[in-house]
């Protein structure tokens, strides 16, 4: 049949989060933490030394907030998907949603139902409200 490579990584690096767009954010996040440095100490952050530093808009950040509430199904605990690295994650999105735009990010808002403990526990996560 053909050679078949082993593929191999690092057990204490798996982690399981509920939506792919949740790692993608986060590499996202920490090039555009980068980017507002002014001393950039990429190696040191695992960030390789080339990276490319870059904002994370609001647009960008909606997006990537819509995808992991549709991901892990609204982080409704019973549907056993989110965790609390994508909650995580979440607040951060609105933060940058905030920033950008001064919405407020209402955590009671979260596609009509943020009752949920885990999106709670990681505080305001969120579709939007404006002031």
């Amino acid at each position: 049949m053909g050679a078949h490579r082993n593929i191999s990584f690092d057990v204490a690096e798996a982690r399981g989060v509920g939506s792919t767009c949740t790692l993608v954010a986060q590499r996202l996040l920490q090039l555009s933490d980068l980017s507002t440095r002014t001393h950039m100490p990429a190696a040191a952050e695992g960030v390789a030394e080339d990276a490319v530093s870059m904002p994370l808009t609001s647009s960008v950040a909606r997006m990537l907030l819509g995808v992991i509430l549709l991901d892990t199904i609204n982080m409704n605990p019973e549907a056993k998907k989110g965790t609390r690295e994508d909650a995580a994650v979440m607040h951060r999105l609105c933060e940058v949603i905030r920033r950008e735009t001064g919405e407020t990010v209402d955590t009671a808002y979260v596609c009509c139902c943020c009752n949920y403990s885990l999106a709670r526990e990681a505080s305001p996560v969120v579709v939007y409200s404006s002031d």
